[in-house]
């Protein structure tokens, strides 16, 4: 259904229906942003990147690139 053609009932449910799947988004994004810092640590306490705030946001941004051992 078009959003020209939604009634004011069927838009209020609409877009409480979008902020659940955004709220459920949102928490999704901060468990798997606090299992890369988690990553980040393990990759900074094995020496495998600098053990700074800096190199493992770096580490993070730039695709957590598997390191060869």
């Amino acid at each position: 259904m078009n959003v020209d053609e939604m009634d004011e009932d069927a838009l209020k449910d609409k877009v409480e229906e979008l902020e659940l799947d955004l709220d459920e988004a949102n928490a999704r994004i901060a468990k798997l942003t606090q299992r890369l810092e988690e990553a980040a640590e393990v990759m900074a306490s094995t020496r495998r990147i600098h053990n700074t705030p800096y190199a493992k946001q770096e580490w993070i941004r730039h695709g957590t690139v598997r390191v060869r051992v």
